[in-house]
């Protein structure tokens, strides 16, 4: 696999109202730059794409735009057209002669070729699949947002950017190469996140589902028999499942259990707790199971005798 880094420049009109229309479609930016940068195997190669593109309708850049991107009128003059830029572009993408995933950074880049791509009449089922690297980056660091800078992601591997500026395509597609470069699991990684995206794009359904139970137990043995604390479900897809005999001890009061539905795998944490008049309830978490909790669970279950019990993984869903 190849992955094809692509960062792009674009202007944009003076306001909303002066967007030129071409029947339903509509022009909201016109790209002026194409940078892309080539990773596999966690290097980067040495070829790259970077070219100017000449706008047709957004020919006055913003001084911000000016500014941020250092791209001024003249160096768009004499640069190719819209499609003759992506011709290029995309026999640059077939020289690679691998199966090629596009990255970016962010999720607008994508979304604007397309757009452009349609209001020009050109093809644009030739692009590759392809993903945001910022939550990827972010679960990895284990940082509790899933956005954060360019510059901040580049200051967080380490990595030297003071030699190029940043908010020029083919520089930012450059350090954005370098993040990638130094992601390990990336298949693993985007799996887990289809998955995420695909909870959330559900309004039905939830990443994480968390039970209070109301029902108070004697003792803990009778709650973790009760049908009411080992009944859960899928919090992606619902189905219901049990706990029942699948569960490992985590620690006096907490248990884990890991589930395998046909497209997910999740884990449910159960925890006892003991009220004032010495009876128990039950509170439990499910949710998406990580390779960490997978391979606890494993462990723990290896331990205590909970092997015959351990659900067997299912196929890989893109979801």
């Amino acid at each position: 696999m190849t992955y094809i880094v692509l960062d792009m420049e674009w202007s944009q009109p003076v306001t909303k109202e002066r967007s030129v229309r071409r029947g339903d479609l509509i022009l909201p930016v016109e790209i002026i730059q194409i940078g892309a940068a080539a990773v596999k195997d966690g290097k980067i190669l040495p070829t790259a794409f970077d070219e100017y593109i000449k706008p047709v309708y957004y020919t006055k850049l913003r001084p911000k735009i000016r500014r941020l991107t250092g791209i001024t009128p003249e160096m768009l003059q004499g640069a190719d057209d819209f499609e003759r830029v992506l011709m290029r572009f995309r026999q640059w993408i077939r020289s690679m002669n691998d199966e090629t995933m596009i990255v970016i950074w962010g999720n607008e880049d994508v979304q604007v070729l397309k757009s452009q791509c349609e209001f020009f009449g050109c093809d644009c089922g030739w692009i590759p699949e392809w993903f945001n690297l910022q939550p990827l980056l972010t679960r990895k660091y284990h940082i509790d947002r899933p956005q954060m800078t360019l510059s901040g992601a580049v200051e967080l591997i380490g990595a030297d950017d003071s030699e190029l500026r940043y908010h020029s395509a083919a520089n930012d597609a450059y350090y954005t190469a370098l993040v990638l470069s130094k992601m390990d699991k990336i298949p693993e990684r985007l799996e887990w996140q289809r998955k995420v995206e695909h909870a959330h794009r559900n309004p039905i359904s939830s990443l994480s589902v968390t039970y209070y139970g109301t029902r108070t137990y004697r003792n803990k043995s009778d709650a973790l028999k009760s049908g009411a604390v080992n009944s859960w479900s899928c919090p992606v897809c619902g189905r219901q499942y049990g706990l029942r005999g699948a569960s490992v001890k985590l620690s006096d009061n907490e248990y884990l259990s890991v589930r395998a539905c046909p497209t997910h795998r999740i884990a449910a944490k159960l925890k006892l707790e003991q009220n004032s008049d010495g009876r128990y309830y039950a509170q439990r978490a499910v949710g998406l199971c990580d390779d960490e909790t997978e391979r606890l669970y494993d462990a723990l279950a290896e331990q205590q005798g909970v092997g015959a019990n351990i659900p067997k993984k299912r196929g890989k869903s893109r979801k």
